[in-house]
């Protein structure tokens, strides 16, 4: 598989709309959530204010940060969020607004960056989807478990909050689904038994229609999921800290298993969908990130010393875009370019 690749690094110190001189740390910066928008990118992540130049593994305090993106990736201006430790996932109001939310906190913004509200709590929000009917659906779990989801409507305001799945369950990701409603995707730990990946499909007022585990002989994580071909994709991983297993598998439209394939090892972490119903999917390890397409034989193409945490398809033009961290900042890459 030949990809064509165009690198669209954000470096957050050359941002025009920020007045104090750039920090020698803020290549510490994490991106982790990418939403295209009108002609250009909406992003969000953290940064390590604390972390000394030249040390990525020290512990300090974190921000959020949201970011304006022009059509070929370059950081126009960004929001620091001060209160925030992370962004974790957006959406767009039906509004013209956007909703961000990541560790402990969820809130709607004007698109100029103006604060609607900021709602502060126990739930780790880790993603969020707009659905058909313009009302969202964010994913998330307290510490512990169990994993939740809050159905917000079209201007952000919070309308329900419902258990996903009860004990020690994480809530990785949430994707609209065709026809109205949601699917989401995580995983559940239990002493004394292997840890389960589950799928839930969720109606329009996002409550649970189906749970589906996605079963293996040893502990089996969720990561993400995604509509393809009248079901879902899932991907995630399997196995001990050190020797995981990467896997995708299809599901029907009431989850249950139509194929599956095992991959490179490595952390699974993201997935997406071509307009072409092509199957991406991305992950990380040893020396960077990885990119490879399931649908046809093919093998994985390398990030080197670029690590993605997240992606999505650009309707607009038919790519696939991802985004993460490395040696020279955050950065935004069109990993697959579009028929269009």
């Amino acid at each position: 598989m030949r990809i064509a690749l165009a690198l669209l690094f954000l470096p957050i110190s050359s941002c025009a709309a920020q007045e104090e001189p750039p920090r020698p740390h803020e290549h510490f910066l994490e991106l982790d959530a990418i939403l295209p928008w009108d002609d250009g990118y909406l992003v969000g992540g953290l940064g390590d204010l604390d972390a000394p130049p030249g040390g990525s593994d020290a512990v300090g305090r974190t921000r959020a940060w949201i970011g304006w993106a022009d059509a070929s990736g370059h950081l126009l201006r960004h929001l620091d969020l001060e209160e925030e430790r992370s962004v974790m996932a957006l959406a767009r109001l039906a509004d013209g607004g956007f909703l961000a939310c990541g560790a402990g906190w969820y809130g709607a913004f004007d698109l100029d960056g103006g604060t609607r509200s900021v709602v502060h709590g126990p739930v780790d929000w880790r993603s969020a989807a707009r659905g058909e009917d313009g009302t969202i659906l964010l994913v998330g779990d307290r510490s512990g478990g169990p994993a939740l989801a809050l159905h917000v409507g079209a201007a952000g305001e919070p309308i329900e909050e419902r258990e996903l799945v009860s004990g020690a369950a994480t809530a990785r990701e949430v994707a609209a689904a065709p026809g109205g409603g949601w699917v989401a995707i995580g995983w559940r730990w239990a002493e004394g038994t292997p840890t389960e990946g589950w799928v839930v499909r969720l109606d329009a007022r996002g409550a649970p229609v189906w749970r589906s585990a996605l079963t293996d002989p040893e502990d089996t994580y969720g990561q993400a999921i995604a509509p393809h071909a009248g079901g879902f994709v899932a991907v995630g991983f399997s196995g001990p800290t050190g020797s995981l297993r990467g896997w995708v598998r299809g599901l029907d439209p009431e989850g249950g298993e139509t194929w599956t394939r095992d991959l490179v090892a490595g952390d699974l972490s993201e997935v997406a969908v071509g307009v072409r119903g092509e199957i991406y999917v991305l992950g990380r390890r040893e020396g960077g990130g990885f990119l490879v397409r399931v649908d046809v034989p093919s093998e994985p193409e390398a990030l080197p010393g670029r690590y993605p945490y997240a992606a999505t398809g650009d309707a607009r033009d038919g790519s696939v875009l991802a985004g993460g961290m490395g040696p020279g900042g955050v950065w935004i890459e069109r990993v697959v370019q579009g028929p269009r």
